[in-house]
């Protein structure tokens, strides 16, 4: 079921989606994303696959006759172009920095590298390369002992990045990268929070 939410990420139907009924876009991903996180506990599994097969079939309505069409005037297109309801907050800037150590590419569900080992000190940019806009997200109960929570959109806590992204805050688009400097040795592990049922998790190796 991961597959299916990377294949959907990656497909063109998500788009023709998303324009023909953003409610049906954004219920499929949820029904899918709590079809993934039922799978991999064992709880609840059948109830899941119900609601995911009722989101199927309302998303399949919404988009016949939508495949094929032109673009819209002014709708976004393949090129990644940012949605303005969207906001990144501290650290996401324009661009990738000059100084920057390290560069993490964010594609449509997945960080390259997922695994990035660096010294103390250095500035890693989480660079969006394609998709959808991504978070940058670390996962709290896993920071090394001492660290500081860090995510897009300067969150202070893993809960409260993941209510932000609600809100529309945090969000990494095209043409922006969000930037990190790491001063606590350790492993520290991330995710996108809108597609982390898809296996969009990466981690940062800091050495001394």
């Amino acid at each position: 079921m991961s597959g299916v939410f990377q294949t959907f990420e990656e497909a063109r139907v998500h788009e023709a989606l998303e324009e023909a009924d953003h409610d049906a876009y954004e219920g499929f991903e949820a029904a899918l994303s709590d079809y993934v996180a039922a799978l991999e506990d064992g709880s609840e599994v059948d109830a899941a696959a119900e609601a995911y097969a009722t989101a199927t079939a309302r998303a399949q309505f919404a988009v016949v006759g939508e495949v094929g069409k032109a673009p819209a005037a002014g709708s976004a297109d393949e090129s990644g172009s940012a949605d303005t309801s969207l906001t990144g907050g501290l650290n996401v800037v324009e661009g990738v920095p000059e100084d920057a150590d390290h560069a993490v590419k964010m594609s449509a569900v997945a960080f390259e590298p997922a695994e990035l080992t660096v010294s103390v000190g250095d500035t890693v940019a989480f660079e969006h390369a394609a998709g959808e806009a991504h978070s940058v997200t670390a996962y709290g109960d896993d920071l090394p002992e001492g660290a500081a929570y860090w995510a897009s959109g300067g969150f202070e806590s893993q809960e409260a990045a993941e209510t932000g992204w609600g809100e529309g805050k945090g969000a990494v688009q095209s043409g922006q990268s969000y930037v990190h400097t790491f001063e606590t040795a350790g492993e520290h592990a991330y995710f996108c929070v809108p597609h982390e049922a898809a296996g969009m998790t990466g981690t940062v190796v800091v050495e001394e």
